[in-house]
Formats: structure tokens, C-alpha cells, sequence
């Protein structure tokens, strides 16, 4: 009787092996892990909260100290973190001890950290708080009267305080409320008789509080007011000729003109309105998809900055900073496959027009900061 060898001859064996797992491969790619990568060109400064973080933001301090306000997952109650070195933080403490959601965060003249938050336990009202000399969170009331969702809050140089809403009681329009010490909290009149889309606070060259935000009814097209030294706020620019982007941020230059992103042959371009209903093109500074979580910012001499975040194939939220250079040259800051997660970032730029990027953390879901070299 003939014996048969049933065993496969190892090279065969091991082609065979070979193939099947090549071709599983090819078939599932591995997701990757969820786990952040620091660029080289960046210097990791640590955790800013102590816990999951649903809500955080950024601010500097008079001595260009990152401060980070987050609203805790576990918790849904506020702390202030403050950089002390050496990838350390030291506690502020926890401006209020009830559930808040959106958080915003800015400095007095002083360094001393002023904060926003839309207060759940309160029909969503905004909160203000602001730290004093003792350490002590000072309770400064309500800003807005009725519930307000987005809101952005500035301190101007003399230190009032300004706070900008979408008011919710009244079909989304916008109003604006100010603070000064002694005097309590003042709100406008509304800014527009709509649901407004994108809007921005900002602080000009001259002291100015300025708006700026897009009317979706009309194409989102770019409306600017300024706030005069009778307190009342008028238009100075209302676009005509452009087609301006629904999601994104807002700058003013010196001169109080308003950059703005439009969206064009698959690339956000950023431009700068000028008188007659120009537009000077500073180039394609987004050509992702999926693009989201966008912020402008301006250094010192007015050089704009952008954040934004976007999905690519087998990188997940990668964030994606960018300096403007000249004409329509921009400097990529290094992010290039950074991976985040999606529940929030944000970026300050110090004196030197170094940025400092807050993002969540994807291994523990806390707050994050890390400062370009």
C-alpha cells in the first residue's frame, strides 16, 4: 500500500502562509491607534486638566503663561489650570461648582484670568467669573438674559469685559454685553433682526470692540460693526460682491478691515475686505475635505494665523496650524499626522508670535498643550 505525506513542503507552506496574510491585510487595514504624536518642532508642556475634558480653552497671561479653563466630563464643573514648568500645571481652582458646557477664556492686564460658560443649571445663561489677586473666583453674574449659544467673550485694555451671543430667546440674532467695575453688565440692542451665522469679537489696534458676522439669508455675506464711545455699535462694513463662508472665524488688520475665508475651486482661500468691496487674496491656505473646528488668529503685526482640523485616510482629526508669510505663501507649523480627538482645540500666540495648541489628548481625553520651538 502507498503512503501518502498529507505535509505541505515548508517553502510551500510558508508561501501560502505568506499570501493569506498579505491579502488580509490588504483587505482590513489596521485603524491607528489612538495615541498623539508631538512633532519635533514642537515642545510637549502636558496635561492641562486633571480629568476628561468635554470643553476647553485657551488664554496667555500678561508674562505669556498658558492658562486653560475645562469643563470635566465626570462632572460637568469648570477648573482653571495654570503652566508652572517642567510639564507642570498648578490649580486655579474651579470658578463655579455647577454644570456648565461652552467655556471661553481671556486675561486681564494683570494676568488674571477671566471666564465665560454657558451655565446648564441656569437656562443656559453665560457666567461670568474672574480670578482676583487673593486667588479668589469673583462672581460677576449673568451676561446675557436669556439663554446664549455660541458666545465669545474679549477684555479689552481697560479691562472691561465684552461678551457676544447668539440670543436663543430671540430667534438666534445677536447682542453683545459689556461689564465695567462699579457699573454691572449692560446689553445691546440686537445687531441684526436674524439667526446670524459666524460672528467674532475682537479687540482693534485703537482700543475698538468690533463684530464680526455673516447674514445667512443673504449668502453669509460679511457685516462689521464697531462700538463708539457712545456705547451704541454701528456698521462700518457690509459686503456686496462676495460669497463668504458659513463656518470659520473672523480678524480685523489695523485699520479695522475684516479678513474672512471663502470657499473656492475646492480650496479655503483667506482674503481681506477693503474699501469699494475688494477683496486682497492671501492665497489657498485649506485644500482638505472634511475640514472643521477653524480658527483665525493674529499675531503681532497683524500676521494671521489659522487652526482647523481634518479626517485622512488612516489618520484620524489630524490639526493643522499655518503662518502667513507673504503674498500668498503660508508656513505649515508641523502637524502633519497629528492625531487628536475631535472634542475640542484651540491656540493663543504669545509676543514672539509663538503658538501654543490646546487639543484633547486621545489616550486619556484630557486637556493638552504644547508650544512650537
Amino acid at each position: 500500500m502507498t503512503k501518502y505525506n498529507h505535509s505541505l513542503p515548508l517553502t510551500l507552506f510558508l508561501t501560502l502562509a505568506f499570501l493569506i496574510n498579505f491579502a488580509g491585510s490588504c483587505t482590513e487595514p489596521e485603524s491607528p491607534p489612538e495615541k498623539s504624536f508631538i512633532p519635533a518642532s514642537w515642545t510637549d508642556l502636558g496635561f492641562a486638566s486633571t480629568d476628561k475634558a468635554w470643553y476647553s480653552a485657551i488664554a496667555l497671561d500678561s508674562s505669556g503663561t498658558p492658562v486653560v479653563v475645562s469643563t470635566l466630563t465626570s462632572s460637568d464643573i469648570p477648573e482653571v489650570l495654570k503652566y508652572s514648568g517642567s510639564n507642570s500645571w498648578v490649580s486655579l481652582g474651579n470658578p463655579l461648582n455647577t454644570g456648565v458646557e461652552n467655556v471661553c477664556i481671556a486675561s486681564f492686564n494683570n494676568g488674571n484670568p477671566v471666564v465665560s460658560c454657558y451655565d446648564t443649571k441656569n437656562n443656559g445663561r453665560i457666567h461670568v467669573l474672574f480670578l482676583d489677586n487673593n486667588n479668589t473666583w469673583i462672581d460677576l453674574g449673568f451676561a446675557t438674559p436669556y439663554g446664549a449659544n455660541p458666545h465669545k467673550l474679549a477684555v479689552g485694555p481697560d479691562n472691561t469685559i465684552y461678551i457676544a451671543f447668539r440670543d436663543l430667546q430671540n430667534s438666534g440674532t445677536l447682542r453683545v454685553s459689556f461689564y465695567r467695575a462699579g457699573k454691572g453688565w449692560v446689553t445691546s440692542d440686537y445687531l441684526s433682526n436674524f439667526d446670524i451665522g459666524s460672528f467674532s469679537l475682537l479687540i482693534s489696534q485703537d482700543s475698538t470692540p468690533v463684530i464680526v458676522y455673516t447674514n445667512p439669508n443673504q449668502k453669509d455675506r460679511v457685516l462689521a460693526y464697531q462700538m463708539r464711545k457712545d456705547l451704541n455699535w454701528y456698521p462700518y462694513v457690509y459686503s456686496s460682491n462676495y460669497n463668504y463662508v458659513n463656518s470659520g472665524d473672523f480678524l480685523i488688520d489695523n485699520n479695522k478691515l475684516p479678513f474672512f475665508l471663502t470657499y473656492e475651486t475646492s480650496a479655503y482661500k483667506l482674503k481681506k475686505f477693503v474699501p469699494g468691496d475688494e477683496a486682497i487674496d492671501y492665497g489657498s491656505v485649506i485644500t482638505e475635505s472634511n475640514v472643521y473646528h477653524i480658527k483665525l488668529m493674529s499675531g503681532q503685526d497683524f500676521v494671521p494665523f489659522i487652526k482647523y482640523t481634518f479626517d485622512a485616510k488612516y489618520i484620524y482629526n489630524t490639526i493643522e496650524l499655518k503662518k502667513w508669510v507673504s503674498g500668498q505663501t503660508w508656513d505649515n507649523l508641523g502637524l502633519v499626522d497629528f492625531r487628536a480627538k475631535e472634542n475640542f482645540s484651540d491656540f493663543a500666540i504669545d509676543r514672539n508670535n509663538t503658538p501654543y495648541l490646546l487639543f484633547c489628548d486621545p489616550e486619556t481625553g484630557r486637556a493638552r498643550v504644547m508650544k512650537k520651538k
